[in-house]
């Protein structure tokens, strides 16, 4: 329905997190069955892993296994993978230049953003205003910093997931790091977060409307290079809690990327189509091992695409797919509508007769020594 052909999921969206061999394998034999559309896995790293001793053994064996590199996290609100110290993350950089993969980062200062929530925390304030408040864009910055200074010293590859301050674009493009945004960091800012409360939640926190107007232009300019979902569905009981602290974060992104870079990207004449396939899919297939089988229609290569209605004009809602039942583009009005999406040569969607289930979805594994800069240049 979303258009996507092949998703790159991260490694912490099951229990147990593929931080491990054995964990890849737990989560391939649920889903391998089921997939619609082809899938790539991140594996992960997080503190659990240094615990128990086993994180180099781990990247290694997940390596050989073909995931298209490692997420860890600055800052981490679950008990199950949980964030990396700096020195940590220095052992996994330096792990990641010795078997050549990619690590991708959450960035944001746990100290600086810890300090902030007890402080409003400990003031009983449980507003959305406070949340925002907790998470500025100088804790993405500095954990930006910290990263990117640690790669270039490693000469590792580096990529910062999900940026939402303009600041902060700035900073990591002056460095041979890439980085990608999201559509709600392009759509939304502080005011709609306090009109939409917990249903647009999320880590990093949208921004000012400066940075989403900047993020555009940086979409546009190539300074951002992807344009991602961070996909993170949940009930509407899990949003709706007495506590902002408390309520879930994250949004279901993946079924209306596509069209919101469409129709607010290319209808709105801030993105023309070739940019709008490179930044959804040729740069990500690149980058992450995938190319030249996906991201791009050339003899040899994965039939995958997307047919859009240009004339279409829709309301949001939220009847999704995910198992978020609720987007904040509820109500918004896109230009173009995906009408039918194909994998490998076959119609797996339609927008008369929906979703085709008959599961044709294969894990993807990274090719290896093809991650590189080369659509940068």
């Amino acid at each position: 329905k979303g258009g996507v052909t092949t998703v790159i999921d991260m490694p912490c969206t099951s229990i147990p997190a593929v931080t491990n061999l054995s964990n890849l394998k737990t989560k391939l034999k649920v889903i391998k069955n089921k997939a619609i559309v082809d899938f790539a896995l991140w594996g992960g790293i997080s503190d659990l892993s240094f615990i128990d001793g086993t994180w180099e053994s781990a990247m290694e064996e997940l390596n050989d296994a073909g995931v298209v590199g490692f997420k860890t996290y600055a800052i981490s609100g679950m008990k199950t993978f949980p964030a990396l110290s700096d020195d940590q993350l220095f052992m996994v950089l330096q792990k990641a230049k010795l078997i050549d993969v990619i690590v991708g980062h959450h960035a944001e200062d746990s100290e600086m953003i810890g300090e902030l929530t007890k402080k409003f925390q400990n003031q009983e304030r449980n507003d959305v205003e406070a949340y925002w408040l907790s998470r500025p864009k100088e804790a993405e910055i500095k954990a930006c910093k910290k990263a990117i200074d640690m790669a270039e010293e490693l000469n590792a590859q580096l990529h910062i997931v999900h940026v939402a301050s303009a600041d902060a674009v700035q900073f990591i493009h002056s460095s041979n790091v890439t980085l990608e945004t999201c559509p709600h960091y392009l759509a939304f800012n502080k005011d709609d977060l306090l009109i939409k409360g917990a249903y647009l939640k999320t880590a990093p926190v949208v921004k000012t409307k400066q940075d989403s107007t900047q993020l555009w232009k940086f979409l546009t300019s190539g300074k951002i290079q992807f344009l991602a979902t961070d996909h993170a569905p949940c009930t509407i009981t899990e949003k709706e809690t007495d506590s902002i602290w408390q309520a879930y974060g994250g949004i279901p992104g993946t079924e209306l990327m596509l069209n919101f870079a469409y129709s607010e990207g290319v209808r709105k004449r801030r993105l023309t189509l070739a940019r709008m396939i490179e930044v959804t899919s040729t740069n990500a297939a690149m980058r992450f091992g995938l190319y030249p089988h996906k991201g791009v229609l050339l003899p040899g290569a994965d039939a995958d695409f997307a047919i859009i209605d240009t004339q279409q004009e829709w309301v949001v809602n939220s009847n999704l797919q995910s198992k978020g039942k609720f987007t904040p583009f509820a109500g918004m009005e896109f230009k173009g509508q995906i009408v039918a999406t194909y994998l490998h040569g076959e119609k797996v969607y339609d927008v008369e007769k929906g979703v085709v289930y008959q599961p044709k979805g294969k894990w993807i594994r990274r090719l290896k020594n093809t991650q590189n800069h080369e659509f940068l240049n």
